[in-house]
């Protein structure tokens, strides 16, 4: 199954990242074909002098797991969470062709990126929240929290685990002044043990408390007992 994650994205990286690949850049920080051909996140670009948008998107992603915490977990996307939990939260998404057309990229190549994650598509980048929008974002999370587990519940999902964990990469970013990132199939979900040593991932929510708070918030209301029926109270 496909395994999300999303990625704490200071605004230089981007411009960063495409200086790095750039064909005869490489050299001039000291990597060696041998050394880059054993990054991980280079290897998200397949080494390729002429990578594809999505190749790129995801590289990107790679690149960011190695200085910032990887938030994954099976359905934490942004993309996912406006179309299954809060269509309102779209209004605060950028596509990636922006993210990387500020960044320098050439524009067509940019335009050629998808605007969302498409589950099942590819292994990719996608939406990000820019770092001015961070705080509105985290401040519709918290609000929209409880609704948000009752809906991901009602779809099956781990809806206190997912909900936690999304709220904390996002105070993470907005903690730092960052912007957040996501990606699909960076990591394999199937084994971890292939996960790059440098990467910090975090799958489960730090804050144990808060996931017990939003299951407990989100169950329904208890049904008054026959004896409080027959008194008249309501519980």
């Amino acid at each position: 199954m496909e395994l999300y994650s999303l990625h704490p994205l200071p605004e230089e990286e981007t411009a960063v990242f495409l200086q790095r690949i750039a064909p005869g850049e490489s050299s001039a920080y000291g990597n060696t074909p041998a050394g880059l051909a054993s990054q991980f996140w280079y290897r998200k670009v397949a080494g390729s002098p002429q990578p594809r948008p999505s190749d790129l998107s995801l590289g990107l992603a790679g690149w960011l797991a190695m200085g910032q915490p990887v938030f994954a977990h099976q359905g934490l996307s942004l993309s996912s969470w406006e179309a299954r939990v809060d269509r309102g939260s779209g209004m605060l998404l950028r596509p990636p062709s922006r993210l990387f057309g500020d960044a320098g990229l050439d524009p067509a190549i940019a335009r050629a990126m998808p605007i969302r994650i498409e589950g099942g598509d590819a292994m990719m980048g996608g939406a990000y929240v820019p770092a001015r929008l961070m705080r509105d974002y985290l401040d519709r999370l918290e609000q929209h929290s409880e609704r948000s587990v009752r809906r991901l519940n009602e779809a099956d999902q781990d809806g206190p685990e997912l909900t936690a964990l999304l709220l904390q990469a996002a105070r993470y970013a907005d903690a730092h002044g960052f912007g957040l990132y996501e990606a699909v199939d960076l990591l394999d979900g199937s084994d971890p043990g292939t996960w790059p040593a440098e990467a910090r991932v975090i799958s489960r929510a730090t804050d144990r408390a808060e996931v017990e708070r939003l299951r407990l918030a989100s169950l329904p209301p208890k049904e008054p007992s026959l004896i409080a029926r027959l008194l008249g109270r309501k519980r």
